[in-house]
């Protein structure tokens, strides 16, 4: 018997153009004052993998969509190689060659008078931009089973800004007893994300209960981040309830996650209990069983999972979680 807290915990970073004013610092144009030219622009935090954008308020109709323009119409410190576009909007992006530096702030200048005619003052639109500090966490989500002797761990990786899959597959390591274990990542070569699964494969089942080490260091990657821990693997002899937590952004589904597959054909009601909530239905995946409730639910509230589910080998849980 334990209390678990099911609430949906959903956090979102927005990287969009700001309409405002950086005040009290002496780089950046009071962009009131220039507002006849400008619509907006990138500030803040932005990724690496950011275009800065400018919104214009002029319009130039020699310019057409995706027009390649002058690179000298942007002026960048630290020093950043790339290209100017014209894009759909009105926008005027420098589109970087390469992903700018993490966790940098870029002094950026756009020229407008190469470009339309200003007063005296306003030649030069001046404003700042950082870019994410990249960082990462690993979590373990659900154990799975090929067979008895044979199983598979379930994992995830979720950066703070975009990560191309080949580093992502450098970060994490894996070993049972000193042998270090296969780690596939979903995604494809190229690709960048800022979550990735990935499968711990070929964990071997001893009898008894057994551990493996998950490890991941990101410094090689110039990331600031390295740990480890040790997830338990359920020896063979000892079929039980593992985890028991809500499904990442979903808080109307419980994921009870068992040592072993479960029988499909059994009626889980009254084995699975939260506290205030009936009409609870469920289905399971390998080792895990699905709780759906009827409706979204919030706040810290006791879950059971009484003795008695069994597994697809005929064994039952002996002990209530």
């Amino acid at each position: 018997m334990k209390t678990l807290k099911l609430a949906l915990c959903l956090t979102v970073a927005t990287l969009m153009l700001h309409s405002c004013t950086k005040s009290g610092k002496d780089f950046d144009s009071v962009f009131a004052q220039f507002k006849e030219f400008i619509t907006s622009f990138s500030s803040g935090v932005i990724s690496t993998k950011s275009d800065i954008k400018v919104g214009l308020a002029i319009s130039k109709k020699e310019w057409a969509p995706n027009q390649e323009l002058d690179k000298d119409f942007f002026s960048i410190s630290p020093s950043v190689k790339g290209k100017v576009v014209y894009k759909e909007g009105n926008i005027l992006a420098f589109v970087p060659a390469e992903p700018l530096a993490a966790d940098t702030e870029y002094r950026v200048t756009l020229h407008l008078s190469k470009f339309i005619k200003t007063p005296q003052g306003l030649e030069d639109f001046k404003f700042r931009v950082k870019t994410i500090r990249q960082d990462f966490m690993v979590t373990v989500a659900d154990l799975q089973s090929y067979s008895r002797d044979w199983q598979y761990l379930n994992g995830i990786l979720k950066t703070s800004d975009n990560m191309d899959v080949a580093t992502a597959r450098k970060i994490v390591t894996a070993q049972q007893g000193g042998k270090k274990l296969t780690i596939r990542f979903n995604g494809v070569a190229g690709n960048s994300a800022t979550e990735f699964g990935f499968v711990i494969d070929s964990i071997k089942r001893e009898v008894h209960d057994s551990k493996i080490k998950i490890s991941w260091n990101g410094k090689p990657f110039d990331i600031d981040r390295e740990g480890s821990e040790e997830f338990t693997v359920p020896g063979k002899d000892n079929f039980k309830v593992i985890s028991v937590e809500p499904q990442p952004g979903d808080n109307q589904t419980l994921l009870v996650n068992f040592s072993d597959p479960l029988r499909k054909d059994q009626n889980f009601a009254g084995l699975v209990s939260v506290e205030n909530t009936t009409g609870l239905t469920y289905a399971t995946e390998g080792n895990l069983l699905k709780v759906f409730f009827p409706e979204p639910v919030n706040g810290d509230y006791l879950v059971e999972v009484f003795q008695g589910i069994e597994s697809t080998d005929g064994y039952k849980t002996k002990e209530t979680w």
